[in-house]
């Protein structure tokens, strides 16, 4: 499995669209699009700790691992649909 360009750190608050395209070694293609929202965080926080928000990035990176994982299972069906249909 190769993953390229899956990291995305906003420089600053707003709506961003993210699309995941997943190919098989058959050309076949999946797609996951996504809508992520970031909002300013205040005092600039790296990190979280327990009861602190999460930071705009933060929230983007976990969703962004969660659209690769969704379009990688998407592969996955498509792959397993045509074995069984050969």
């Amino acid at each position: 499995m190769q993953l390229d360009g899956v990291r995305f750190t906003p420089d600053k608050a707003g709506t961003y669209t993210v699309t995941i395209t997943a190919t098989d070694s058959r050309g076949s293609s999946a797609n996951e699009t996504r809508t992520i929202v970031v909002t300013e965080s205040s005092g600039g926080n790296q990190g979280s700790s327990e009861g602190e928000p999460l930071s705009g990035g933060a929230i983007a990176g976990i969703v962004i691992a969660g659209v690769v994982v969704v379009a990688a299972a998407v592969v996955a069906v498509v792959l397993i649909r045509k074995k069984k249909s050969q």
